[in-house]
């Protein structure tokens, strides 16, 4: 039976925790998968970590914790790194994603062989609830910066679901909080699906969302446009040396017929 590593990155998420994972046995109950959840906390001051020691008597749950904040890219590529599952369910901890469309990612990924299931917010039956207008033109700008990298319809969610083999080739250089759209610029994966999910605004504590997140979202954009402008000239170059290489006997042949003559 294959197994999956669900990867939860906490900071202050202490009222929340014990909901959400509630909610995520119940639907990881209702699939024929072995699992494990494992709560990366970035040493959150209002005890997350404890709280989730203690819901590992009830859950198969293994506690990260780190002594300082090192956002949640980081804490998901972590996640990566230590899980035992051949597959990653990637989500937030504050039940603004809903556990309950797992399920329906596990099929398309188990079923119909797919490397990458989104939970989407921008697809039919897919959407947003108690967004401010500033919330949602942020969203629509932050997906129009990243188009030509990829043709996702929500390729900065963070409620995705992966194969091992898509994310363990040491390409991943976390940044702030959109580890998906690296995924999806650098990653080694085939086929892409998409799960509708109306995404919640959080019942405790505060959004993580700031000026320093929204800076390095921008950093990690132009950091991936430079990578694949790097890689377009490489893949030029070596096309170049190829097509040198495949006419130079014809040339020499050519010299060596000259001065047989």
């Amino acid at each position: 039976m294959p197994k999956l590593s669900l990867i939860l990155p906490t900071y202050n998420e202490r009222e929340n925790l014990a909901p959400v994972v509630n909610r995520i046995g119940a639907a990881l109950r209702a699939i024929p998968v072995k699992w494990e959840i494992l709560v990366v906390d970035d040493g959150s001051p209002d005890g997350t970590a404890h709280t989730a020691r203690e819901l590992a008597r009830e859950f198969p749950i293994r506690v990260l914790s780190r002594n300082t904040r090192k956002g949640l890219a980081r804490s998901v590529a972590d996640g990566f790194r230590t899980g035992s599952g051949d597959f990653f369910l990637v989500m937030d901890a504050d039940m603004s994603h809903p556990p309950e469309r797992i399920p329906a990612m596990w099929n398309l990924i188990a079923q119909e062989s797919c490397d990458l299931v989104i939970g989407s917010r921008y697809v039919e039956g897919g959407g947003t609830r108690d967004w401010t207008v500033l919330r949602r033109l942020t969203s629509k700008i932050s997906k129009l910066l990243v188009r030509p990298l990829t043709q996702v319809n929500d390729p900065l969610s963070g409620f995705f679901l992966v194969r091992k083999t898509v994310v363990n080739n040491g390409y991943l250089r976390p940044i702030g909080f959109k580890i998906l759209l690296e995924i999806l610029a650098k990653g080694d994966y085939r086929t892409v699906r998409e799960v509708p999910i109306t995404f919640e605004e959080r019942l405790h504590g505060t959004s993580k969302l700031s000026h320093r997140v929204m800076w390095e979202y921008l950093v990690q954009v132009v950091r991936l446009y430079l990578e694949k402008a790097v890689s377009a000239f490489k893949q030029k170059k070596r096309s170049g040396r190829a097509k040198a290489e495949h006419h130079t006997p014809l040339l020499v042949r050519r010299i060596e017929s000259d001065e047989t003559e």
